[in-house]
This record gives structure tokens, sequence and C-alpha cells, in this order.
């Protein structure tokens, strides 16, 4: 894991050894991603949440300002995805990273997310949370009946079954 980690910095320094600061990053991200028990474990050994993380550790050991995730859910079960989405929910809050995540589930903007932008015929359409699950929005987009609920505080759609 910490030599996968390390993997982002290599390009800058391919022969040569990396400086102390760098590798104080590098646990330092693998420490955010609740990883240091498994820093030395091959990554081949490592469950899909926890390679998820180990991926994760790789670009936060980079400083970004953003972050650029395509589907970082998918495969994951529910437990694993929920405490990858509270991750990213803590490193958007506590680190003022800005996260920019691309999905097809609908639980996922409604609820980890500020500003929702939907790709629909190659538009993009901005909306809110709120507006998406409290609204006809996605019945106007998908151009399909939907359902809507909220629940302790948790959003969510389903496609109505028409059938």
């Amino acid at each position: 894991v910490r030599d996968l980690v390390a993997l982002a910095h290599r390009s800058h320094r391919p022969f040569g050894r990396l400086p102390d600061q760098t590798w104080r990053d590098i646990d330092a991200a693998i420490e955010k991603t609740a990883l240091a028990p498994l820093a030395n474990r091959r990554y081949s050994e490592l469950s899909g949440g926890q390679r998820q993380r180990a991926i994760l550790a790789q670009a936060l050991s980079q400083k970004p300002d953003v972050l650029l995730l395509d589907e970082p859910t998918r495969g994951l079960d529910v437990r694993v995805e929920h405490d990858f989405l509270d991750l990213l929910t803590t490193l958007n809050v506590a680190e003022e990273l800005t996260i920019l995540l691309v999905t097809h589930t609908l639980a996922i903007p409604l609820n980890v997310t500020a500003k929702i932008f939907l790709v629909v015929e190659g538009t993009v359409l901005t909306t809110t949370p709120a507006e998406l699950a409290g609204t006809d929005k996605l019945e106007q987009i998908y151009g399909m009946p939907f359902v809507h609920g909220e629940s302790d505080g948790v959003r969510w759609v389903a496609p109505r079954r028409t059938r």
C-alpha cells in the first residue's frame, strides 16, 4: 500500500530517493484513509473497499485542490460504500477539499453533495439535492415517473413501476 501511494510521486523522481517530506505526506494520506494497519500489505491482498481507499490515499498524498472521482463506489457493498462516502464527506469538510464525483447512483448525490450536475443529451443541468428529490425534475429529464421519499434525513428517489 505504501509503495502504491508513493508511486504517484515516482514520476517526478524516477531514479532518486523521495524527500522525507514526501514520505510524511504519503504516511499522512495513508492515515487519513485508515490504511495505516495495512501500509505494508500487498495491494492484491486488499478488499475492494481497501483498494479504493489506497487509490484515494495516492491522490491525497499529492495534496490536490480538487479531487475527481469516477464511480468510486462501484462494486462496493452497502457498508463499505457508506464508510467510503463518510470519508469523502469528512475530507470535503475538514480538509476543505473540493470533490467532483461521477456516479450513476441517485442516492449518492442526494445525500452527500451540495450541488448536482446532470448531463442530459450533452447538456449540463445544475440542481441541488433538495430540488432534485423534492420536485418533478427527474420526471422532466428522464421522461418517466419517479417516487420520492425521505426518512431520518436520508433522501431517496426511484423510478416508479408503470406495470
